[in-house]
């Protein structure tokens, strides 16, 4: 009888539950919402009741039998704000080592049947003379992404590899030829690129949203001034734009994502290492301007694969359960 697999991903900010039948995708629920509100309301309330309604309307809507259902979790959610905590792996980490890892809990409250739960990384700088704050890094649900990436990249797998994964949080992960995590940086960008966008004296200017296209006439000048100048002056430019130049709604808002993502290129050049391609995947808003913004480079000699997917973090999810015990 055919194994329905469900797969949840709980981010920051979002929350994605998702059906999968004879490993095809069946159907994605996704909700704004993830451990972000969950810290904020000092419970976990909120993350429950969207996995319990999301999980009795496929059941409904599938007919799905809870002893033919395996359910697996991957990222925020094995955190202290999400269904419960577990350790991260330390890296060197791979799909076995992922799988062999998994732990299983159960939850009546959100489901007949136990979850399988997959752990996030910690991967440490070995240079023992640099700060700690250089030598650690941590991530929950992106080392699932990874492991999908990495399937899909198999057949032209030649050297090691730097994946780009913009998102709330973006992660700069480092895989082996192996295909597993070694080394990982982070940083805030879409936390900071929502925060002056819609919480500061700049979302006037760009009328609390993001862009609408991209245009990369004002992306890279904006980028090209935060090199030169600073970030903090780069994200006022968009405030001096709006009141003294003709510049669309669209134009600042790309000025300001120009501003924010120069730290993100810089991080990027100092984590990379001669022969290692980039691969960029995640949020397509971000990803795309990305793109742009190495293709402009002259000294970028990195190759670059780009890599559109639907539900990452389910494949990588699939490919746990079907090297572990599910």
């Amino acid at each position: 009888m055919i194994k329905d697999i469900i797969t949840i991903d709980v981010g920051t900010t979002n929350t994605r539950v998702s059906l999968w039948r004879d490993e095809e995708l069946q159907e994605v629920f996704v909700y704004s919402q993830g451990v972000q509100k969950a810290s904020l309301a000092g419970n976990n309330d909120t993350v429950k009741k969207i996995l319990e309604c999301s999980i009795k309307k496929l059941f409904k809507k599938y007919n799905i039998l809870a002893e033919k259902t395996v359910i697996i979790a991957s990222g925020m959610i094995t955190s202290a704000f999400g269904l419960v905590e577990i350790p991260h792996l330390n890296a060197p980490v791979g799909i076995q080592e992922l799988a062999i890892s998994m732990k299983q809990f159960s939850f009546p409250e959100v489901c007949p049947q136990p979850i399988w739960f997959i752990p996030g990384v910690k991967t440490q700088c070995q240079d023992k003379s640099r700060l700690s704050s250089i030598q650690y890094d941590v991530m929950r649900g992106e080392e699932t992404e990874a492991m999908a990436v990495f399937s899909l990249l198999k057949p032209t797998i030649s050297d090691e590899h730097i994946f780009v994964m913009p998102g709330t949080h973006t992660k700069f992960i480092k895989l082996d030829k192996n295909g597993r995590i070694v080394k990982s940086k982070t940083a805030t960008t879409g936390e900071i690129l929502s925060l002056l966008t819609k919480k500061s004296l700049i979302a006037t200017d760009v009328h609390h949203r993001f862009y609408d296209e991209l245009d990369e006439s004002y992306l890279l000048s904006e980028f090209h001034s935060a090199r030169s100048n600073g970030i903090g002056s780069a994200v006022f430019d968009v405030r001096i734009l709006g009141q003294t130049h003709n510049a669309s709604r669209n134009q600042r808002a790309n000025y300001l994502l120009g501003a924010v993502l120069s730290s993100d290129i810089q991080l990027l050049e100092n984590f990379l290492e001669p022969n290692e391609t980039v691969v960029l995947t995640g949020k397509k808003e971000l990803r795309e301007a990305i793109h742009v913004i190495l293709n402009d480079l002259d000294n970028f000699s990195h190759p670059i694969i780009i890599i559109e997917a639907n539900d990452l973090a389910g494949r990588g999810a699939l490919l746990a359960g079907k090297k572990g015990d599910c």
